[in-house]
C-alpha cells in the first residue's frame, strides 16, 4: 500500500510507504489520541459543573441565616429558582450550565446532567458539606461558649450586687431594731487550680441561687419597710422638733420665781424668747382641737398626736389654724407674740401626757439623739469618714 502527501507549501511530493502492521498502529494511535481528547474535554466540562456546585453550596450555607424568608410570607415568584439553586447545587450546577451570558435559557437537552454525573457530584459534594457542617457546628459551639461566658460573668456581677445588698440589709436591720436576715451568700476564696469551663448545668444552679437569695431579700426589705414606715409615723406623732428654730431656751420645766407676784410656782413648760411675729413651727404632726383665746395662755393652739400626748403653743400674736385641722410636723401654725399671762414675746411650750405636763426637753433631746444616730448609720453609705462631725440637727 502506498499513501502520497502533498505539501503545498513546499510544493514537492512526499511518499509515505506503509505496510498492514504500520497501518493499524497509526489507526490505533490515532483513536487513542481522540479518545483522549474526549476524555480531557469531559473532565474539564464535569470539574466546571463541580466548582459551580461548590461555589452554590458555600454560598447557599453562607446566606442561610440571612435570606430565610421570615414565617408565614411567600417567597418572591421571581426568585423562586434562585431559592430552588440555593437549596440544591446539582440544580444549580445545571442551571448554570443552561443558562447563557446573556441570561437566556440553552435548550434542556443541551445540559441535563446524566444519573452519572449527578451521582459524581453527590460524592464530590457530600465531604464539602459534612466539611460545612462541621465548620458551623463549631463556629455555634464558641458562641455559645462565649454567651455562657459572658452570662457567668454577669452572674458573679450580680452575686456581688446582693452581697452588698445584704450588708446593707443589716445596717437597715439594726435601724428598724430588729434581727438581720441570715446571710445567703457566704464568702469564698482561694487558690485556681485547673479551671474548667462553666456548663449550662453551673449557670442555671448559680441563677437559681441567685433567685432564691434576691426573693428573700425582697421579701425581708418589704417586712422591714413596713416597720420602718410604722415606725416613721410614731415618730411624727411624737413632739421631737424644736417650735421656735435658732433661739436659746429661757424658763425651763420645774420649779421657779413667777415673774408677776414672786412666789414659787410650777412651770408647766419651756419659754422660747424671740420676736414677735416670729413662726411657731409644730413640734409633730396631728389634728388641731384648741385654737382660741385663753385668759392665761393668751393666743393659744393645742395640737392632739394620738395615744394620749398633745403640744400646746401659747402667747401668739396670731394663730394660723383653726380646730380640725390636720397638721404636719414643722408647719406654721402661730407667730411668737405677747398675749396673755406673759410678761414678754415669747413661745410658752407644753407637752401633755393624758392631760398631765411633762418635761419638753426629754422630747426635744430624744429628736436630736436620734437625728445624730441616722447620721452615724448611714455616714459608711454616703461615704463620709469615721471621725467627720455631723452637722448641727435642725430647730436646735
Amino acid at each position: 500500500m502506498q499513501v502520497i502527501i502533498t505539501d503545498a507549501w513546499l510544493a514537492r511530493r512526499r511518499a509515505l510507504h506503509l505496510d498492514g502492521v504500520r497501518l493499524v498502529l497509526v489507526a490505533l494511535a490515532a483513536a487513542v489520541l481522540v479518545s483522549a481528547i474526549s476524555v480531557a474535554a469531559y473532565h474539564w466540562i464535569l470539574t466546571q459543573r463541580i466548582v459551580a456546585a461548590v461555589e452554590a453550596e458555600i454560598d447557599r450555607e453562607a446566606r442561610a441565616t440571612l435570606t430565610s424568608p421570615l414565617p408565614g410570607i411567600a417567597p418572591d415568584p421571581a426568585h423562586a429558582h434562585d431559592a430552588e439553586a440555593a437549596t440544591d447545587p446539582l440544580a444549580a450546577a445545571a442551571h448554570h450550565e443552561h443558562t447563557t451570558p446573556s441570561g437566556a435559557e440553552t435548550p434542556a437537552s443541551a445540559g441535563t446532567a446524566s444519573d452519572d454525573e449527578k451521582g459524581l457530584l453527590a460524592s464530590v459534594l457530600g465531604p464539602v458539606r459534612l466539611l460545612l457542617s462541621t465548620h458551623n457546628q463549631a463556629a455555634e459551639e464558641l458562641h455559645l461558649r462565649e454567651r455562657l461566658e459572658a452570662m457567668a460573668q454577669r452572674v458573679g456581677q450580680i452575686q456581688a450586687r446582693m452581697a452588698q445588698l445584704e450588708s446593707l440589709s443589716e445596717r437597715v436591720a439594726g435601724l428598724a431594731g430588729v434581727e438581720p436576715l441570715p446571710r445567703g451568700t457566704e464568702g469564698g476564696g482561694g487558690v485556681l487550680l485547673q479551671p474548667s469551663p462553666l456548663s449550662m448545668e453551673d449557670l442555671d444552679a448559680a441563677l437559681g441561687s441567685v433567685d432564691s437569695t434576691a426573693a428573700g431579700q425582697t421579701d425581708w426589705l418589704t417586712m422591714m419597710e413596713s416597720r420602718l414606715y410604722d415606725q416613721r409615723i410614731r415618730q411624727y406623732m411624737i413632739p421631737t422638733e424644736t417650735p421656735v428654730p435658732g433661739v436659746e431656751l429661757g424658763s425651763r420645766f420645774g420649779w421657779r420665781i413667777d415673774p408677776f407676784n414672786g412666789q414659787r410656782a410650777m412651770h408647766s413648760g419651756l419659754d422660747f424668747p424671740a420676736p414677735t411675729g416670729t413662726p411657731i413651727l409644730a413640734a409633730a404632726g396631728g389634728v388641731v382641737v384648741v385654737s382660741d383665746w385663753h385668759s392665761a395662755y393668751g393666743r393659744m393652739v393645742e395640737i392632739d398626736h394620738g395615744n394620749g400626748l398633745s403640744t400646746r403653743y401659747a402667747h401668739a400674736s396670731r394663730l394660723r389654724v383653726k380646730v380640725g385641722d390636720l397638721v404636719r410636723r414643722g408647719q406654721h401654725i402661730a407667730d411668737v407674740g405677747n398675749t396673755g399671762r406673759s410678761t414678754g414675746p415669747h413661745l410658752h411650750f407644753e407637752v401633755l401626757v393624758s392631760g398631765v405636763a411633762q418635761n419638753p426637753e426629754v422630747f426635744l433631746d430624744a429628736g436630736e439623739r436620734l437625728v445624730r444616730q441616722q447620721v452615724t448609720t448611714l455616714q459608711p453609705e454616703v461615704g463620709a469618714s469615721p471621725g467627720s462631725a455631723a452637722g448641727p440637727p435642725p430647730g436646735r
